[in-house]
């Protein structure tokens, strides 16, 4: 959980430009997820910037809200936390916006061109799998039945998309221990 209201912490621009392309299609496969934050935390949000005379109590169940519904999502790390309190501060500044507000790119960013370790071709795919695995709960097997790939290699995709943009996967992943047992 951020420690103050608005702390953003600044990523490499690469990091930054993934975890974007993340939160978007996080947004377009599952419009729910921006759903329940505008209306399950961004009221408790309201409340907690208003400095009533019961602030205290207002942060508590702002970071309470926040908390249930980044483990609702599977989303429960620093960084998605701190872009969804960035996300509502732009919707308290600017009522008409509706996504994610995005991570700052910082010095030397190298654009929307950015490849994921060189291969153009499977930046978007090991984002849209690690949405489908993370967010939409999807089995390993359906994933790679869609894609036409070995669970194998999806696994390893998926491993490897959420250690890079720093997202633990979900938990009882009963598909990834099947994949893991059956590939001894």
């Amino acid at each position: 959980m951020p420690t103050e209201l608005g702390h953003r912490e600044a990523a490499p621009a690469s990091l930054a430009i993934a975890r974007n392309q993340f939160l978007r299609l996080v947004d377009l496969a599952v419009p729910s997820v921006l759903a329940d934050l505008r209306k399950q935390v961004f009221p408790q949000y309201r409340r907690a910037t208003s400095h009533g005379s019961h602030a205290d109590e207002a942060q508590a169940a702002l970071h309470e809200a926040m908390h249930s519904w980044a483990l609702r999502y599977n989303l429960d790390t620093e960084w998605v936390r701190t872009q969804a309190l960035t996300t509502l501060r732009d919707w308290t500044v600017r009522s008409s916006a509706a996504g994610w507000q995005a991570l700052p790119l910082g010095a030397g960013s190298p654009g929307p061109s950015f490849r994921w370790k060189n291969r153009p071709a499977v930046d978007q795919r090991r984002l849209a799998w690690l949405v489908a695995w993370q967010v939409q709960r999807h089995p390993l097997a359906r994933i790679a039945r869609a894609a036409r790939v070995n669970p194998r290699f999806i696994r390893a995709c998926l491993l490897n998309a959420a250690r890079e943009l720093g997202l633990p996967l979900r938990q009882r992943a009963p598909m990834l221990r099947q994949a893991r047992v059956s590939g001894n």
